[in-house]
């Protein structure tokens, strides 16, 4: 049968494909309609003998639709490329940051240390220092000790001590006095003042201070501190951390962290009693290394060091009454005279301590001693 093309175009108007312009009224109603697997056509939508022609109109209908929805899925495409590259620019800002705050803290660090040494260079200076020498004494003598702050203000003037292997002295005084610079200048890492202080040489001297120095390693560098771990054993730094009250770092021996953000104040002063466990000084100086633990913490720390360390030699600095049994000995800071009161039988002529908040100290900013 010949090709009827006028049907084939009516055909195609009644399935509402009207022409190239008017392809919008029922599009998707002609795809959904119309079967193009090879199946005959629904009845009334193309005439009889002429599915193929009825096909090739509907084809010519939709071109528009297939044009512009090619033409939106190309723009699409390239909006969805356009905003990735962007969101991976962006997100530098974010994979970088850590590695920009750390860049940043080193940064300040650096430059308010160089401002401290033009700050320390602006200072005035003086002949006199404070010396300390080794001696084959087996007692700490300091003799005419002078100590002064930066801007020349005097602590103390020409003040002798002498302090015998096995005592356990207290250092007291008001808050300024210069108890902390008085340990600061037996350690040698003060250099305001005058006079000399000899140290019993080949003795281990451990300083505690309030907040003690743990540097960013395993916990057993941090415990074994000022020496290396290999010289203990795991079970003496078990029954250090047991002795420390500190039985729940145990598992964590081996873990590298930066501690001193890991631990309270509290637990901190506890690994520096773990320390001194380990290291066994026979000089001890402890700079309020109870400051931040409780008055029962305290008693007993101080007890289990004089259990374990019997033969020790003991300085202590303290603000409470209750630290006061532990000791034989005052040394007793009065900044209006500038002197050291030395007392004798403490404990049993009793101890007024000063009033003082817990955690107070002079001077500046914590030396890492031990």
């Amino acid at each position: 049968m010949p090709f009827n093309h006028q049907a084939a175009t009516r055909a195609a108007r009644s399935d509402g494909v009207q022409s190239a312009a008017g392809w919008q009224r029922k599009p998707v109603r002609v795809l959904r309609q119309e079967r193009i697997d090879g199946r005959r056509l629904p009845r009334g939508n193309s005439p009889a003998g002429a599915p193929a022609a009825h096909l090739a109109c509907q084809a010519l209908g939709i071109a528009p639709l297939v044009l512009v929805l090619r033409r939106a899925l190309g723009g699409l495409t390239q909006t969805s490329l356009a905003f990735g590259q962007v969101q991976s620019a962006l997100n530098w800002f974010v994979d970088a940051y850590p590695r920009i705050a750390q860049w940043a803290a080193s940064v300040n660090r650096l430059t308010g240390f160089r401002e401290a040494l033009e700050r320390s260079k602006r200072l005035p200076t003086g002949p006199a220092t404070v010396r300390v020498v080794p001696s084959r004494s087996a007692a700490l003598i300091v003799d005419r000790l002078s100590l002064r702050l930066p801007d020349r203000r005097s602590l103390l003037d020409d003040t002798p001590v002498r302090i015998d292997p096995g005592e356990r002295v207290l250092v007291s005084g008001p808050s300024g006095s210069g108890k902390s610079t008085l340990f600061r200048a037996l350690a040698g890492i003060w250099p305001y003042g005058g006079g000399t202080g000899a140290i019993p040489e080949r003795q281990r001297v451990l300083f505690l201070p309030q907040r003690p120095y743990l540097p960013i390693a395993s916990l057993r560098e941090v415990l074994s501190y000022p020496e290396r771990p290999g010289g203990h054993s795991d079970a003496e730094f078990r029954q250090a951390l047991l002795d420390a009250r500190l039985p729940h770092l145990i598992p964590r021996l081996d873990e590298e962290a930066n501690w001193s953000l890991e631990l309270s104040g509290g637990e901190q002063q506890r690994i520096g009693f773990a320390r001194a466990f380990l290291y066994r000084p026979d000089w001890l100086f402890m700079d309020e290394a109870t400051s931040a633990l409780d008055e029962e913490t305290e008693q007993a720390l101080y007890a289990l060091a004089a259990e374990r360390l019997p033969h020790i030699t003991l300085i202590s600095v303290a603000h409470r009454a209750a630290v006061a049994k532990f000791h034989h000995r005052r040394l007793a800071l009065h900044p209006e005279t500038r002197s050291i009161e030395d007392s004798l039988a403490l404990a049993a002529a009793g101890y007024s301590g000063y009033d003082s908040a817990p955690g107070t100290r002079e001077g500046t900013s914590p030396t890492p001693w031990g």
